[in-house]
């Protein structure tokens, strides 16, 4: 098996080296067959976890709630690099949450579809790609964020009091239009 390298998403960094995060995050799937912020935080309990310099331990400062953030953030800034890839390209999210939609059905109508549930865990980019059932819920997540972000663009274009203002929700809007219309051919 070739070695996988990890860096940081530019212009976020963590108190824990990149490459030694995305190893620690690679076990955890490995072993759990997904990932989960739970069990990241879990994972970096040890002191001598490559991954517990990342948390704030101090519980007078956090519970294990805002950890569980912290873990998500951390595993959405670890990419992937590829050692053959070209200097213009840009290394890739080396995990995707994929939302579990057994229990996205359960909850029925109280979930939102602007913004996915956080019912579900990261998997490694390669298997959201190369599994059909996995690739179709990252596509609806995605459906769902610009269903969101589109009802936003719509709240601030009733807000907007100048031309300028106007004419710049506009332009944001036909964006948003045309990437729900890419999303639609995707499905």
């Amino acid at each position: 098996m070739d070695k996988c390298f990890y860096s940081y998403r530019e212009g976020w960094s963590f108190p824990v080296n990149a490459q030694d995060a995305g190893e620690a995050l690679a076990t955890i799937q490995q072993r759990q067959g997904k990932i989960v912020p739970a069990n990241v935080v879990e994972s970096a309990k040890p002191e001598d976890s490559p991954l517990h310099p990342a948390f704030e331990w101090d519980d007078t400062r956090a519970g294990e709630k805002y950890r569980e953030s912290q873990a998500r953030i951390l595993i959405l800034a670890i990419r992937k690099v590829d050692p053959d890839m070209q200097a213009d390209e840009a290394p890739r999210i080396a995990f995707l949450h994929v939302r579990d939609v057994s229990l996205v059905e359960s909850v029925g109508d109280e979930a939102d579809d602007s913004r996915p549930a956080r019912m579900g865990a990261y998997y490694p980019s390669e298997l959201v790609r190369s599994r059909v059932d996995m690739w179709e819920r990252a596509v609806a997540d995605l459906a769902g964020y610009v269903k969101g972000t589109s009802r936003r663009v719509a709240e601030l274009s009733a807000l907007a009091k100048t031309e300028t203002q106007r004419s710049q929700i506009t332009r944001v809007r036909r964006h948003v239009v045309a990437a729900e219309a890419a999303i639609a051919r995707l499905g």
